[in-house]
């Protein structure tokens, strides 16, 4: 079985605020996402507080979930229901949980189920002063 795993970053274009997808490549303080065209291979600026890496998990509407998503996740007996933001851990080494809600510790965000996609970190901040 050969199984690829795709390493794929996400950011907003400094010039218009789109975001963009593809690989990612620094320049000294400039950071860049690496758009894969047919013909050729484009360099967009992006702001570097936007960049955000692929988790490798899809929600349930088969969309990939990227660092600093928002998502509303079921843990079932872990209680942690709700919502929260994606982070990577350099401590352990895996994508967490973060919930919104008070004196909860992060979870392993691959123990979710039914975990949907609602907003991100950057375009929707108010989702998560609940």
């Amino acid at each position: 079985m050969n199984m690829k795993r795709e390493i794929k970053f996400r950011g907003k274009r400094k010039d218009n605020g789109q975001w963009i997808y593809g690989g990612f490549c620094k320049s000294k303080d400039n950071y860049f996402i690496c758009d894969e065209r047919p013909e050729t291979i484009v360099n967009l600026e992006i702001d570097s507080k936007t960049l955000g890496q692929r988790v490798g998990i899809k929600d349930n509407d088969w969309i990939d979930i990227y660092e600093g998503d928002i998502v509303k996740a079921d843990f079932g007996m872990e209680k942690m229901n709700g919502n929260g933001k994606v982070e990577w851990s350099d401590n352990g080494g895996y994508w967490k949980f973060i919930s919104t809600k008070p004196h909860k510790l992060p979870s392993l965000l691959h123990r979710a189920f039914n975990i949907e996609i609602i907003g991100n970190i950057h375009d929707n901040p108010e989702l998560l002063e609940q």
